[in-house]
């Protein structure tokens, strides 16, 4: 992208991303993606959810907050917002809004992007949602495939009216509905911090959770909800455990499924082989990857997969599920392997054939390390600036 003879002024940035107290990808990408816009000499400010947990700003960052509703299936943590066109254009006209990027697609969204549109303020929007992370947990028979395609007839609209479009992914542009040849686009990696997220003794993290360094560990990391597929790896652990018996599986984070996990955790009586850790942040979730010999990704639909580049960077080798709807897959380069989605059996195999081979797993965390270098988060802050001056 040729932007030598843009001027360099500093911008002023509002970020429409409802759920801004939410742990997700591309709630995490937003907080990651914003720090470091203003630490470049932006001004940055969030739109975002009322919600009765959190109020204020986030982050340091300057946050107006809107009538709200609950999305059921969150752990009553994922609100969006309904703010007027109006109350957008007062907003926009009070910060001086130069760029309004569109993290979350829904009704803040577009209230922002017809207010942005009619000031002549530019948008960009950004490719962090695909219907199977909405609908995977509705029934066929109560209209998902509608519901997908009515969603995604919306992102398209919603895409195609905005300045440019970032996509996480190669494969999230492939995925996404095909936009207008004209439509200014860039894929850019969420990226990972190579400074936090590195190789790191992890005794303290084993001290915390009572954990064995005698035992061999492989982990997920991530929202508990159906489209992660993680009752795959649990019926995998069997499997793995009776010809691996010192192997234990750590399920780090929360939601929605933890007590039907835990359920199923329970008939197959693996209480002592599956350990849930729950929800871990800051240094804890450093550790926790570099606790792991296997990280695994049994995900049906990822954009990207943030929590791969987060293991990769420690140094983990990695498991991930060849699912369709799913970018991780691409990760695997020679450092891990893929298995079939839902399929436990399969996911034994790959993971005792990992585990089998000392040196051959040491290599595969090497190569992870050496890949994960060519997502640097900084990286993508840069390009991401550099489109927003493009399309001023």
């Amino acid at each position: 992208m040729d932007i030598k003879n843009t001027p360099r002024r500093k911008l002023n940035i509002a970020m429409v991303c409802d759920p801004i107290d939410y742990t997700a990808g591309s709630i995490v990408s937003t907080w990651r993606f914003s720090e470091r816009l203003k630490a470049r000499g932006h001004k940055v400010i969030f739109i975002a959810a009322k919600t009765p947990y959190a109020s204020g700003d986030v982050n340091g960052i300057k946050t107006y907050r809107f009538r709200s509703i609950l999305i059921p299936k969150t752990e009553k943590r994922f609100y969006l917002a309904f703010p007027t066109i109006d109350e957008a254009k007062k907003i926009l006209k009070e910060e001086k809004i130069d760029i309004v990027h569109i993290i979350i697609p829904f009704e803040a969204g577009y209230s922002f992007m017809e207010a942005a549109r009619s000031m002549g303020i530019k948008v960009v929007t950004h490719s962090h949602t695909q219907a199977e992370n909405v609908f995977l947990h509705v029934p066929k028979i109560l209209g998902r495939d509608i519901m997908s395609s009515l969603f995604t007839r919306y992102l398209f609209w919603m895409y195609q009216n905005s300045d440019a479009l970032v996509y996480p992914t190669e494969f999230a542009r492939e995925k996404s509905p095909k936009m207008d040849p004209k439509l200014k686009y860039e894929v850019i990696s969420n990226g990972v911090d190579t400074s936090t997220f590195k190789p790191t003794d992890p005794a303290p993290f084993f001290k915390e959770f009572g954990l064995s360094r005698e035992h061999k560990y492989i982990a997920f990391v991530g929202r508990l909800h159906p489209e992660k597929s993680i009752d795959t790896l649990i019926m995998a652990t069997p499997e793995i455990i009776k010809k691996q018996p010192n192997v234990r599986v750590l399920i780090v984070g929360d939601g929605q499924q933890r007590k039907e996990l835990g359920a199923l955790v329970r008939k197959m009586h693996l209480k002592k082989e599956v350990l849930f850790l729950g929800k871990v942040s800051g240094e804890h979730l450093v550790l926790a990857y570099n606790a792991c010999d296997i990280f695994c990704l049994p995900s049906l639909a990822e954009l990207e997969g943030m929590v791969v580049l987060e293991a990769m960077a420690c140094g983990a080798p990695i498991l991930i599920a060849d699912a369709e709807n799913s970018a991780s897959k691409y990760f695997v380069d020679n450092n891990g392997m893929l298995f079939k989605p839902q399929d436990p059996g399969d996911c034994a195999k790959k993971a005792l054939a990992m585990l089998s081979d000392g040196q051959a797993l040491k290599a595969m965390g090497e190569r992870s390390l050496k890949n994960s270098k060519n997502f640097d988060i900084n990286k993508s802050v840069e390009r991401l600036e550099a489109l927003y001056y493009s399309v001023l």
